[in-house]
């Protein structure tokens, strides 16, 4: 009790929900679903079910295995220097096979899904559209998009430390969450007037509550990554703001997907 520090507590958890970033990039695949409306929400669930339950057991068996943290030659390897205590060289060569599968596997998920929202924004003319939605024949991907993901993958890997990168994602995605919290607020409850019994639970408590706990994380992450964050949202700002022509033009006023669908 006399070391416990629930600031610091909560700065790792902005840094452990990096572990769980990822699993609202399956909506970005909607259009590649037989039944979306059915699937994806199943399985953005099921995604974070399944983390949890692997997340939870490994960190509870490396735990036992070795309850000292200080103790680690190098924090970042933690888990390849328990394998080696459980199971020897022989476990400790297959985790880290393991660990470079999904390197490729999460590299994949990512530059899949940031590939098709590129898409989306380019259809919607937010974004060159001749460059982010050309879909080659052969392949029937957005394959611009896919290559510019790795490439930016890539330098980051050079250039960036894996917590500035981590906690730098962080100021997107908790942003990104808690204006989804908001927005089912503002759409259902406030709008659509949902108040009922369960509408009240499921319209204004659940997405409080979310709310509250990612600006608890959001406050937590670290100077540096905060002020990445305003960087890089004062950037999309000032496009923004030139493709509404100073804010006198709205979105869907500039050549909406709808036109563009028709075009194509």
């Amino acid at each position: 009790p006399e070391t416990f520090s629930l600031r610091s507590v909560m700065a790792g958890t902005s840094i452990a929900a990096f572990s769980y970033l990822g699993f609202d990039g399956i909506s970005t695949l909607a259009e590649d679903c037989q039944n979306p409306r059915r699937d994806i929400g199943r399985a953005t669930v099921l995604v974070c079910l399944i983390s949890a339950v692997l997340f939870i057991a490994q960190a509870y068996l490396g735990q036992l295995l070795w309850p000292n943290f200080r103790t680690f030659p190098n924090v970042e390897t933690a888990v390849l220097d328990v394998s080696r205590l459980a199971g020897g060289a022989a476990l400790f060569s297959m985790v880290s096979f393991v660990l470079v599968v999904a390197g490729f596997a999460s590299a994949i998920a990512g530059q899949a899904s940031a590939s098709r929202l590129l898409f989306g924004m380019g259809r919607d003319r937010l974004l060159p559209s001749n460059l982010f939605t050309y879909i080659p024949p052969k392949y029937s991907t957005p394959t611009y998009g896919v290559l510019l993901v790795g490439v930016v993958a890539v330098l980051g890997g050079f250039f960036l430390s894996f917590q500035l990168a981590a906690e730098a994602v962080n100021f997107g995605a908790l942003l990104g969450f808690m204006s989804v919290n908001l927005s089912v607020i503002g759409h259902y409850f406030i709008r659509e007037r949902q108040r009922g019994s369960g509408a009240l639970l499921n319209n204004l408590l659940l997405p409080s509550g979310g709310f509250l706990v990612c600006l608890y994380v959001f406050l937590s992450l670290s100077g540096t990554a905060k002020w990445v964050g305003v960087v890089w949202c004062v950037i999309g700002l000032g496009l923004l703001t030139v493709l509404t022509s100073g804010f006198r033009v709205g979105l869907d006023d500039l050549v909406p997907a709808r036109a563009f669908a028709e075009e194509n």
